[in-house]
């Protein structure tokens, strides 16, 4: 009696085991199934952005200069220029700014420049309106323009159609603005009624971005700050489910109308980059009308000549190189060229480079060759690599004490060559 009781008792475990292990079976099937579904549908949706992405080559209208390749550590800076173009043969330039990114401290800066500032030429020393040699010059030329304008080495260039904004308007958010001056050109509301805009908080459409830019009405300092507001705003704008499920169409408008010798890897990363930095924190400046003095006109703009000393002290805190700025390096430039004024010319690039300059003046002779004396490179090493970037492969590096009376702890001797 006792067996057969205990011999059911353990059928009927063993059937409940059966049973579980069934279920279990089952379920994990079920849930196999299910992961492999969401699987194979992420695989479908990702696939073509990632062919996209990898297809995309970013094209230029211009010489591609030779560039170094960006680590994506180091201090980068990206000539903006916004290009109205109304055929090949006639293209209009309505905005310049330089962008200037610092990864290794988590920084933007934007300089908002006036495009009628004269700026010297680097080849035969006449003076050209930045945006008359943007007009006339090629790429290369373009951007020593900059270089010249400002102090400092840019690396890249990046010019954008004004009819970018427009068909990249399905992609992109609105963006929201506070005026304190009503925005009206008359010129531009005259062909498109949306675009005026009261005093106060107002929404700008991205296809309505190029008008709200262009209005000049109330005066030119107002419109380089408004277009610096949708500058620091626009990335953010970027609908990345929008891009994401339209990926190709988006990358197709990218390479129609913008020219540009970034990389396809250094476009994403610098996409990615200014989409991690708040807006509020970018550092900016504008070149106000109080440093610019009228000198005339050259076709229906007015031009002006910049107080160099004054744009310096504003945009140096975004172009210096914090590294070398902690290496309190001082240095004396003096000019043995027998050309005026190219210690003080220089002077400004090693400043903007973050490096005091604490005495500019002439050397006791003269000199064909430009020469650094630095007795100990190694204590300033960001400071040394500045100065072989400003004065180029053929300056001479002398690793001793300056003959001459000095207070700096480098020298450079400006020649003539």
């Amino acid at each position: 009696m006792l067996g057969r009781k205990l011999f059911s008792l353990r059928n009927r475990v063993k059937r409940n085991k059966t049973t579980k292990n069934k279920k279990n079976i089952s379920s994990g099937y079920v849930i196999s199934g299910i992961f492999f579904t969401i699987l194979l549908a992420f695989i479908a949706l990702v696939s073509p952005v990632i062919t996209a992405m990898v297809k995309f080559e970013p094209k230029t209208n211009y010489p591609n200069l030779d560039v170094e390749k960006w680590d994506y550590n180091e201090k980068f800076k990206v000539l903006l220029v916004g290009l109205d173009k109304k055929s090949e043969e006639h293209v209009f330039v309505d905005a310049v700014a330089l962008l200037v990114v610092d990864p290794s401290y988590d920084q933007v800066g934007i300089i908002n420049i006036n495009p009628d500032i004269l700026v010297n030429t680097p080849l035969n020393q006449s003076q050209t309106p930045l945006r008359r040699g943007l007009m006339d010059l090629d790429e290369g030329n373009v951007v020593q323009l900059a270089e010249e304008l400002l102090a400092t080495k840019i690396d890249r260039y990046l010019y954008v159609d004004s009819i970018y904004f427009e068909e990249m308007s399905k992609f992109t958010k609105t963006i929201y603005v506070e005026n304190f001056n009503e925005v009206e050109d008359v010129d531009v509301y005259a062909e498109d009624s949306s675009s005026r805009w009261q005093k106060g908080r107002h929404s700008v459409q991205s296809a309505q971005i190029v008008n709200y830019i262009k209005s000049d009405s109330d005066g030119e300092d107002k419109q380089l700050e408004r277009q610096l507001e949708l500058y620091k705003r626009y990335v953010q704008s970027i609908d990345l489910v929008k891009v994401a499920l339209g990926t190709q169409e988006a990358l197709n408008i990218l390479q129609d109308n913008i020219s540009t010798n970034l990389s396809r890897n250094e476009i994403y990363y610098l996409y990615y980059y200014l989409r991690s930095i708040p807006p509020s924190s970018y550092n900016y400046a504008v070149t106000k009308s109080d440093i610019l003095s009228e000198v005339g006109r050259t076709g229906v703009y007015n031009v002006f000549r910049v107080n160099e000393a004054q744009l310096d002290y504003q945009t140096n805190s975004i172009l210096e190189n914090k590294q070398t700025v902690l290496e309190q390096t001082t240095i004396e430039i003096l000019n043995a060229s027998g050309q005026s004024g190219k210690a003080r010319q220089f002077s400004r690039w090693v400043g903007n480079a973050g490096l005091e300059v604490i005495h500019v003046g002439n050397a006791p002779f003269a000199s064909e060759d430009t020469v650094i004396y630095a007795p100990n490179p190694n204590e300033y090493p960001n400071s040394f690599q500045n100065l072989k970037e400003i004065f180029g492969l053929d300056a001479k590096i002398v690793e001793e004490e300056y003959d001459y009376r000095h207070i700096g702890k480098i020298v450079v001797i400006i020649g003539d060559s």
